[in-house]
């Protein structure tokens, strides 16, 4: 089902947005982008395809923006949600769980380049099991699906399952698989960075239970079906994890939240922490990283932080160089809106494209917000 929705295009304070300048860097058509969709439900991923088209989506469906911003067309997927999306071979893949089913069985469907439907598949879990996370990746001209799923357990070791799935380009189901995962630990799975058929990375949040404060962020790597190591990194108190990315030097940045800070921990190949950076744009309030980036200049992060003016929440951007030394934060919102930033992507050499929402609080209607900066503008 596709809809087209209403799109603004509105310009920008320069005081607020010095970086959205007429005057390009290389290519005489470039230009930076400050999109809103109206009513979208706002956007919680960002993919960009070879084309340099802009696919934003949300658990509900997926919008495609051609290069220069301009609205193509929306998605929804009929029997499932959007919990992870990639492109490939021109096709646009998400993956999700069930619209229906109390337990959120899988499913995952395929579009065109122009949003038209080719095929869809539902895939099984353990009985009486509730999916806790996914991720898709395409890898070896085929598509591979990984799940962890679990039940309420009170004593150790406490399992986790791990249903793996192999698809073809067409749709049909190549090879199925399933593991466990045993640990002294109880915890939530929140994410799996897939690194190729036989390897991942598992990141949790300990469960809290009576008499332990400590809500740890823990990380499994399972290669050939088994446990290589398990870390666990934070201090006592709420602490939370939004995405999984590798450093492209063998190991991994993990950012999130740490009480009010905005955080990041990089860790090596064997789990071993390497970095840490905590940042507060304000004292009080809210300060949270969302996704990252890797700019030559150094890391660049995405979120939101609050206790702006009026207490808004307002979207994060900041710039670290590779020592963890911060180089630039904007702290950005727009017509007196709560904003946040929840994806970055860098396309070409120059421009980095950001996503989010915008909330209208006068109507509580969540927009779907993309704009640009070029990296000059980052320093």
């Amino acid at each position: 089902m596709k809809n087209k929705l209403q799109i603004i295009l509105f310009s920008l304070p320069f005081f607020m947005f010095s970086c959205f300048q007429e005057d390009p860097l290389s290519d005489p058509n470039e230009e930076v982008l400050e999109k809103l969709i109206i009513d979208d439900g706002g956007s919680t991923g960002l993919e960009i395809s070879n084309n340099g088209n802009l696919v934003i989506f949300n658990f509900e469906h997926f919008s495609v923006l051609d290069s220069k911003g301009a609205f193509l067309f929306q998605t929804t997927p009929e029997k499932h949600g959007i919990n992870t999306l990639v492109i490939a071979n021109d096709l646009i893949f998400v993956a999700g769980k069930s619209k229906e089913s109390s337990g959120g069985k899988p499913g995952i469907s395929a579009y065109d380049s122009n949003g038209n439907p080719l095929w869809e598949i539902e895939l099984e879990v353990p009985e009486e099991e509730v999916v806790e996370t996914m991720s898709l990746k395409w890898f070896n001209s085929r598509l591979l699906l990984f799940l962890v799923s679990g039940s309420e357990q009170s004593i150790p070791p406490f399992h986790k399952s791990i249903p793996f799935f192999e698809i073809s380009l067409t749709g049909e189901l190549m090879t199925s698989n399933l593991g466990q995962l045993a640990t002294d630990v109880d915890y939530f799975a929140n994410h799996i960075l897939i690194l190729s058929d036989n390897k991942m990375l598992i990141q949790g949040s300990r469960k809290i239970r009576e008499g332990i404060a400590n809500e740890g962020v823990l990380v499994y790597l399972i290669e050939e079906g088994q446990l290589k190591w398990g870390k666990e990194f934070g201090n006592q108190g709420f602490q939370a994890i939004n995405k999984i990315k590798e450093n492209g030097l063998g190991g991994f940045w993990f950012v999130g939240t740490r009480q009010t800070i905005a955080w990041a921990i990089e860790i090596d190949s064997q789990g071993n922490k390497v970095s840490e950076i905590n940042h507060q744009t304000y004292e009080s309030g809210k300060n949270w990283f969302y996704d990252l980036e890797f700019p030559k200049e150094g890391i660049l992060f995405a979120g939101f932080t609050n206790k702006g003016d009026g207490d808004l929440d307002e979207a994060l951007i900041a710039l670290f160089n590779r020592g963890g030394d911060l180089i630039k934060e904007e702290a950005i919102s727009q017509n007196s809106h709560n904003s946040r930033v929840y994806a970055v992507r860098k396309r070409g050499n120059d421009e980095i494209v950001f996503a989010g929402w915008q909330l209208n609080q006068n109507s509580n209607r969540f927009d779907s917000w993309i704009f640009s900066k070029f990296l000059e503008d980052l320093n």
